[in-house]
């Protein structure tokens, strides 16, 4: 769970369905290509970074990020434990929210699970986006995804405005160094719990793992600590403008899914920017759901975010639900082909 590629160094690189010679995004990517392609109606993913809605868009599927303390971890082995979550991956937006009823809620063994109610979240998906306010950040578009991805996720915005939804433009001060706080983050905690094992029994992890978790015990305190404090000026910035919006909207993830040839040569540079979007529910703990907003030049899906108010999940559902009325990549699975 320490990498966005489902290649293992012990059994292999996991395929796309839509085209086996790509990849299927991480860590969840398993997750991702069976619900894609077909042997399993659902499947669970764990996100600590995107690694439940990055394979989601790159499998044309739909994946939700709960909000922190909503779904319990017990059982999950951390990866950086103050973002850690657990979250469904399936074909449609009802089949998600229906899955999210069954996992989610209060587990007295995990002491960051959340008491707060969980609620029917179904109930609203026939409700539209009419009225709904749904933000853009200007600064986050055309900065680092392949045009298709942007013009996917521009094309999804002017089918909200159809439907009835306003769009509204929001600007930030603090997301520019966003994947670099959470980065930081992410390798000191995921060090910090492999510390003993990675000493006691080193061959157990695959050469790629033990380098980020070595390279995580080098970074001093400060790091950390300033790491936390722009992430608590991210969260208060969020907390303002959902005052001006019900949702927002960005990419998923830069790009569509590489060829898994292509992994670790001239494309490394989009791969390494893969948390790029995705890294801002992780920091703030928000929930942000994956849906299908599109196909690329060469027919493989583009994923959407939508990132929600804490605990605000069934809103996320009621807007990609609604979406699926307009756009769905459903019947286009490879699992229907």
């Amino acid at each position: 769970a320490w990498g966005g590629t489902t290649d293992s160094p012990h059994f292999g690189a996991s395929h796309n369905p839509w085209d086996l010679e790509r990849y299927c995004a991480g860590s969840s990517g398993g997750s991702g290509a069976a619900v894609a392609g077909g042997t399993a109606l659902g499947a669970l993913g764990t996100d600590t970074g995107g690694s439940v809605r990055l394979p989601a868009a790159v499998n044309g599927i739909v994946g939700m990020r709960p909000t922190i303390g909503r779904v319990p971890n017990t059982g999950i082995i951390p990866c950086g434990w103050t973002m850690d979550t657990c979250g469904p991956m399936t074909r449609s937006v009802r089949d998600n929210a229906v899955m999210l009823g069954v996992i989610a809620g209060h587990d007295f063994k995990d002491p960051g699970c959340s008491e707060k109610c969980t609620c029917d979240y179904t109930a609203d998906l026939e409700l539209g986006v009419k009225h709904l306010r749904i933000g853009m950040i200007p600064q986050l578009m055309h900065r680092v995804s392949q045009p298709d991805v942007d013009a996917g996720v521009e094309e999804a915005a002017n089918v909200f405005r159809s439907l009835g939804a306003e769009i509204v433009a929001c600007r930030f001060d603090y997301l520019d160094d966003a994947m670099t706080a959470w980065l930081i983050l992410n390798s000191a905690e995921g060090s910090a719990y492999h510390q003993r094992d990675i000493r006691a029994r080193p061959e157990d992890y695959g050469g790629d793992v033990r380098t980020l978790l070595a390279a995580g015990e080098f970074l001093p305190a400060t790091f950390y600590l300033q790491a936390m404090r722009l992430r608590q000026c991210i969260i208060e910035e969020f907390r303002a403008k959902f005052r001006e919006v019900d949702a927002f909207l960005f990419p998923t993830i830069p790009c569509t899914a590489l060829k898994l040839s292509e992994l670790y040569g001239a494309s490394k540079s989009i791969r390494d920017m893969d948390a790029f979007f995705t890294c801002i529910a992780s920091l703030t703990g928000l929930p942000a759901l994956n849906v299908p907003c599109g196909l690329d030049h060469e027919g493989l899906p583009i994923g959407m975010q939508l990132l929600g108010r804490p605990f605000d999940e069934a809103t996320l559902y009621r807007i990609g639900a609604a979406f699926e009325t307009a756009f769905n990549l459903y019947e286009q699975l490879p699992v229907f082909r």
